[in-house]
């Protein structure tokens, strides 16, 4: 936001892997509480 001239298409898919990432790790999160 405070940077400029950044390129659309790769904060896009930087915050697409970012997100797969977190979901991941949530996941794993729940199997280890519930195992």
């Amino acid at each position: 936001i405070g940077k400029t001239r950044i390129n659309p298409g790769y904060s896009l898919i930087g915050r697409l892997k970012g997100l797969a990432e977190l979901r991941g790790i949530m996941r794993a999160v729940e199997r280890f509480e519930l195992a």
